[in-house]
């Protein structure tokens, strides 16, 4: 945690192990701008809580950058100390914004935020209408400069990596391990789960670093719970992995804004129903695979991902002095 610039993040972190990506992305945003790291309980609001929501605030010096990853952790703001007399900008910052039925009263009738930011191109004009402020467009990205920076083996050891839920003809991990042996492919299993959902991370992450490719479905077919049904998005599967070096396969996200995070060469797309025929598809795709393939990957990925652009435009729409943050960018600028 860091402080005296007047910036503070709030980040209301949920249960879970996949939330792994944006924790991190909340401490490196924290460290980059400058700020105070405040993580809030991920507690419902009571109903006096959310009555309070609806008193406007005074102006202060400081800045408030809140970090919801569900449209409902907007409302966290009312718990935090001296929100309606210190800030003078407020800005939400949300993550798995195309829940757009739940938009939550904090930003509907509420009086304490300025502007907001979504992460899927195709909803920032459902959140306009719903909300009355400003909505810009700030979509998901990755450390890429920080892998980068690490140190760069040739040895990749693994071919083909699954990562979360995939396509129910790939699910089966005893039948993609004989398919990819019968192709000439060593495939990767599940990263084990950590104690914590920073352990948990940290394991994908060496599982990203040690393959040629990373298997992913968009959720349109491989749907969860927890997915939207109608609605498609890239996730951090697809960004991490190309930040680490590592082709996607599977089904990539065909969203609004999606041709702006997953160019062509960074992903190849498979057969949903077919997985034979996908792993020789992988094969043939594979067989040319170089090193310098890795080392494209992560160039392109500092490009257009880089998690340092996302908290550029935060500063500069929030009018932050953040020196940190600029020294990074500038090395960033460098190496590309």
């Amino acid at each position: 945690m860091s402080g005296g610039t007047g910036v503070t993040i709030a980040y209301v972190q949920p249960a879970g192990h996949g939330w792994g990506p944006i924790t991190a992305m909340a401490g490196l945003a924290a460290r980059l701008l400058g700020a105070e790291l405040l993580v809030l309980p991920d507690a419902p609001q009571s109903r006096v809580e959310k009555l309070s929501l609806l008193v406007p605030r005074r102006r202060g010096d400081e800045t408030l950058i809140v970090i919801a990853a569900v449209p409902e952790h907007l409302n966290a703001i009312v718990r935090l100390p001296g929100v309606r007399r210190r800030f003078r900008a407020v800005a939400g910052w949300v993550i798995d914004c195309w829940w757009t039925d739940r938009i939550p009263v904090a930003v509907t009738r509420g009086r304490l935020y300025d502007r907001l930011y979504v992460t899927e191109k195709e909803v920032v004009e459902d959140w306009r209408s719903a909300t009355g402020l400003p909505v810009g467009w700030l979509p998901l990205g990755a450390d890429a400069l920080g892998e980068w920076r690490r140190p760069r083996g040739t040895e990749r050891g693994i071919d083909l990596q699954r990562i979360g839920r995939q396509a129910p003809a790939w699910d089966d991990d005893d039948r993609l391990r004989d398919l990819a042996s019968r192709s000439g492919l060593v495939m990767g299993g599940r990263p084990p789960f950590g104690a914590t959902a920073e352990e948990s991370y940290s394991n994908v992450l060496d599982s990203y670093r040690g393959a040629k490719a990373v298997l992913a479905f968009t959720n349109l077919v491989s749907p969860a719970p927890y997915t939207h049904r109608t609605r498609e998005y890239v996730t951090s599967r697809w960004l991490d992995a190309l930040a680490c070096g590592a082709l996607v396969v599977g089904r990539r996200p065909r969203e609004e804004g999606s041709d702006d995070l997953l160019w062509e060469g960074a992903t190849l797309d498979l057969p949903v129903d077919a997985p034979a025929e996908g792993m020789e598809a992988v094969r043939d795709r594979l067989a040319l695979w170089r090193p310098e393939d890795a080392s494209a990957l992560q160039h392109e990925s500092m490009r257009r991902n880089d998690w340092r652009w996302r908290f550029e435009t935060l500063a500069a729409d929030l009018g932050l002095i953040a020196p940190v943050l600029d020294g990074e960018v500038a090395a960033l600028r460098s190496e590309l």
